[in-house]
């Protein structure tokens, strides 16, 4: 079975959760990295834009920029490691030098690359989400463990790829964050000065000069913050991303929450060697019938200690009389026949049968259907080039329009509020595009909402179905699966009662927006989801919480339902339902 994505919004969450639980040596180490890069980058671009000796200085200040670069891409590494460290349970990471220099050396070399990868697919626009996640997955995993660049390209190219569509939505997500981020910052950056300004006479070059905001000083600064704030998060989405790639392989994810919760480790020990002891025991092997076991039969390699090891001339399968040379060195005769009828056997097996090379099908050629579909994808063809055709055109004309008229030597060049205007009419015909294609799209999906705005009758639930694991919460409404519970009691139900309660709980839960329901959702991950609210809601979380230990006490383990358990789950139905 192919493993499923973690949740769409969940993973995003849990960055955040996970970045504002981290401690001090994880933002540290984020810090250390990123502020020296930033600030080196900004008085780079002013002294490359001011000073009178720039080109002199250009070689010296672009390698001193680069130095920083990978000085801040270390760090990345160093910051990612101690995340996941935190995150497992596990202890704070450890270089030695030599792993250092590696780490070094890898993240030069692969970042060298990204620098110039990530811009030329940013303006493709369509490999940017795997461009990104690739050099991400390349910063977490390049930690100098192993200096192997391939390896680590391969391992950066199948954690990328796993699982596109949250790939896609993070970075759907993604954008608008910064887009928020990015307009916060400007206003802030604007609006503070003249806070200062009107309450405490404080000038300033904004007061002074409103139009300062249209340098390029304090348009990379802006960026600059933007990025220190909104790259934390993203790092720390690409760090839980690929805790849980290879914890498809290492299960370090199940050991992390063995550690968290200690009570089950001895629990799952024994587990595991009641599972793993019977692999260790005794391999059978045939005995002969000379090796004083009657009839032959089968012994155990560790009583067989008497037989001595055959001769080089009793395994030399020449030395052997014809009629048992096809018998293997314990005496089983192998016939070839029969072996290849065992394989087909097991490569048949639907376990197997997926890896075998699909056979080639017979293509239809000649008849009227092909014929057809061949006519259509000329058409098609043609529709394509025609299509091309006139957006080359377009964008001719576009920038024929925009390009400035030759003007004589002695001329002057265009106004500049003329390109402005110029450019300010494109943008306007942009943005009613985009206008009247957002409100195409919200008419359809209003007209969708109000056409399911009716809802469908519920069902009525009975015993034998309020038994079945599979029913959800959204089955009924939360009143709904109350008065069931009521009946259920009525008629001495006691523990389909009690789970007709907790499933009244999960629905007034999920119609207040606060819980999603789907199937195949345990208990404690619905605690877990309403944990991310505990700031706002700490009752409710531990009503629910008490409430999932109390059901999962009667409905899975061997204590008796009780009018007193119904009464609790009554009591915490009634804390959720007022403090939700």
């Amino acid at each position: 079975m192919r493993p499923s994505p973690p949740a769409r919004a969940g993973l995003f969450e849990e960055a955040f959760g996970a970045l504002r639980h981290a401690p001090a040596p994880v933002g540290s180490a984020y810090l250390i990295g990123t502020v020296p890069f930033l600030l080196g980058f900004l008085y780079f671009c002013a002294d490359m834009s001011w000073h009178a000796q720039a080109p002199r200085r250009m070689v010296g200040a672009a390698l001193g920029l680069a130095a920083l670069f990978v000085w801040m891409k270390v760090w990345h590494t160093v910051f990612a490691a101690r995340l996941r460290q935190h995150v497992l349970g596990e202890r704070p990471p450890r270089w030695t030098p030599l792993e250092a220099l590696q780490m070094i050396g890898v993240q030069a070399v692969f970042q060298a690359v990204g620098v110039l990868l990530v811009p030329v697919s940013a303006i493709l626009v369509l490999p940017l989400p795997w461009t990104y996640a690739f050099f991400q997955a390349a910063t977490v995993l390049g930690d100098g463990r192993d200096p192997s660049l391939s390896s680590l390209a391969s391992r950066a190219g199948r954690a990328c790829f796993r699982w596109p569509l949250q790939n896609l939505r993070f970075h759907a997500s993604a954008g608008l964050m910064v887009a928020v981020t990015l307009a916060n910052i400007t206003a802030a950056l604007i609006l503070l000065p003249l806070l200062a300004k009107a309450l405490l006479g404080l000038d300033s070059p904004v007061t002074r000069n409103p139009m300062v905001v249209a340098n390029s000083t304090f348009l990379l600064t802006v960026l600059a913050l933007t990025y220190l704030a909104a790259d934390p998060v993203f790092r720390t989405f690409h760090v839980l991303r690929c805790i849980q790639f290879e914890a498809l392989r290492t299960g370090d994810d199940l050991r992390a929450r063995l550690r968290r919760r200690p009570g089950l480790a001895p629990a799952a020990a024994l587990l595991l060697a009641a599972v793993v002891a019977p692999a260790f025991g005794s391999d059978p092997v045939p005995a002969r019938s000379g090796d004083g076991v009657p009839g032959g039969g089968m012994v155990s390699a560790t009583t067989s200690g008497a037989a001595d090891p055959p001769t080089r001339d009793a395994a030399d399968p020449r030395s052997r009389p014809a009629e048992t040379r096809d018998r293997g060195p314990a005496g089983w005769t192998v016939r070839p026949d029969a072996l290849e009828a065992s394989l087909r056997s097991v490569l048949d097996h639907p376990r197997y049968a997926w890896r075998m090379p699909r056979e080639e099908e017979a293509l239809l050629k000649d008849t009227a259907f092909a014929q057809w579909l061949e006519g259509v994808m000329l058409r098609v063809q043609d529709g394509v080039r025609r299509a091309r055709l006139w957006l080359e055109s377009l964008s001719r004309r576009i920038r024929q329009w925009f390009a400035p008229p030759p003007l004589p030597p002695d001329a002057e060049g265009p106004d500049r509020w003329e390109i402005m205007l110029r450019y300010g009419a494109l943008l306007a015909l942009v943005a009613s595009t985009g206008m009247l294609i957002w409100a195409v799209v919200a008419g359809v999906r209003h007209r969708r909402r109000l056409r399911a705005r009716t809802p469908a009758p519920f069902a009525p639930v009975d015993h034998r179905e309020l038994a079945d694991e599979s029913i959800t919460a959204d089955r009924l409404p939360s009143d709904q699966w109350v008065d069931l519970a009521e009946r259920m009691r009525a008629e001495g139900r006691l523990r389909l009662a009690m789970r007709a309660l907790y499933l009244a709980m999960l629905a007034w839960l999920s119609e207040q927006k606060l819980l999603h329901i789907r199937p195949g959702k345990t208990n404690r991950q619905f605690v877990d989801e309403l944990s991310r609210r505990r700031h706002a809601l700490p009752v409710s979380c531990r009503a629910l919480a008490a409430a999932t230990v109390r059901f999962e006490a009667v409905w899975y383990g061997p204590h008796p339902a009780t009018d007193a358990g119904f009464g609790e789950l009554t009591r915490r139905l009634a804390e959720v339902r007022s403090h939700g």
